[in-house]
């Protein structure tokens, strides 16, 4: 199923690639190989949720990213964000209107809001939101980008973004790419909190179904490892035949 689109647009930039634009599929591959470490890695939940928050924007063009745990009554149990404390990245969520979220937990799908100076759901619920026109930078839009952190088919929070663009950029986005890698990001986020919680639930036997259900995370990485070796020796080889 695709994603609901109330309008679509995206960008793919990376550091580290010497000013040339990375071909999606390299970054989604590179992007999900190190937050799988970061996941894997021994440490509490929040130090890992947050260190993949602050990854998100070596891989994504973004201006914020927040990742929200939820209670069972959609109230936060956890947030953290890209380059902010625990207190800053708390007060950004709840200025994402409710209906945002619950769109997102209902449907357990994403959700991608090309511009939310013009959406209903943010004009509606007064968020704040920059405005449209800046004196000094002229025109700008705000776009937004959610996307469902799930196990088992049960929702335990959202992954999001937000950035900025100005609409001379408009040709450059392609949302869905940031769709696909935000919801691989996602699952990999919904099998750490269930490890996680299972360990602190029943300590004995938990923590021997962490150690193992960890070994395949870490072989998963292992396996993106080796497929974005490939990847990387397919595009450089068509690299050298265009020029």
């Amino acid at each position: 199923m695709s994603p609901d689109r109330r309008t679509m647009n995206g960008a793919e930039t990376m550091a580290g690639y010497g000013g040339k634009r990375p071909r999606s599929a390299e970054v989604a591959l590179l992007g999900v190989y190190e937050i799988s470490k970061v996941l894997t890695a021994p440490g509490r939940l929040d130090e890992a949720l947050g260190r993949v928050a602050n990854l998100l924007s070596s891989f994504l063009d973004m201006n914020h990213g927040l990742i929200a745990l939820l209670n069972e009554d959609g109230t936060p149990e956890l947030v953290v964000g890209s380059l902010c404390d625990g207190a800053t990245a708390q007060r950004e969520f709840e200025q994402l209107p409710a209906q945002v979220i619950g769109r997102i937990v209902v449907t357990q799908m994403p959700l991608v809001i090309e511009n939310v100076l013009e959406d209903p759901l943010f004009i509606a619920a007064d968020t704040g939101a920059p405005r449209a026109v800046d004196p000094e930078r002229g025109e700008r839009y705000r776009s937004f980008v959610g996307v469902p952190i799930k196990d088992r088919g049960h929702v335990l929070g959202t992954l999001s973004i937000d950035r900025e663009w100005e609409p001379s950029d408009r040709s450059e986005f392609l949302f869905d790419d940031d769709v696909r890698f935000l919801t691989m990001v996602a699952n990999l986020l919904g099998q750490t909190v269930r490890l996680q919680r299972m360990v602190a639930r029943e300590p004995p036997e938990g923590e021997r179904q962490s150690r193992v259900a960890a070994r395949v995370v870490q072989g998963v990485a292992g396996l993106v490892e080796e497929r974005l070796v490939v990847v990387q020796a397919s595009l450089g080889a068509r690299d050298e035949v265009d020029d």
